[in-house]
């Protein structure tokens, strides 16, 4: 079985490491798509109901990227931003391009659900940077 949700989030990123506008403070109102692929055993839905609650998915994705500044910690200007103490600013330790921005949500989200159900079969990202642009990461249990 597949859980799916889409939500919107609104997060700034500069691109330290590309030679080109991106390399600007700038942000996007990306479009994020979960899959989440479960085993259908026989006891493997909850007593409420169902496998994983959407609000706690979206809840999950919203706390740690949304209204967020993902900023490399190997980007030139860390020290400057870090002195001034700005809410918002979260400093990843890779280049925050669209493709790692997934494969961070990726595993997040798989290691938060792999805690509590171990019938985990896949967590799948595809973010939106624009309407016409996507990249797609999956993380697949591997028992």
């Amino acid at each position: 079985m597949t859980i799916s949700k889409t939500l919107e989030i609104s997060v700034g990123h500069r691109l330290h490491l590309y030679v080109g506008p991106c390399s600007n403070f700038h942000g996007h109102n990306y479009k994020v798509n979960i899959h989440i692929d479960y085993s259908q055993e026989e006891n493997f839905i909850r007593k409420e109901g169902f496998y994983i609650d959407f609000a706690k998915l979206k809840k999950i994705i919203v706390e740690a990227y949304d209204h967020k500044f993902l900023m490399s910690m190997d980007d030139q200007y860390v020290t400057d931003i870090k002195k001034l103490n700005l809410p918002g600013f979260k400093f990843v330790p890779y280049s925050p391009t669209a493709e790692n921005i997934a494969i961070d949500m990726a595993g997040l989200l798989y290691n938060l659900i792999k805690k509590k159900n171990g019938n985990l079969e896949s967590v799948k990202i595809e973010i939106f940077e624009t309407s016409n642009s996507s990249v797609i990461f999956a993380i697949h249990n591997n028992r």
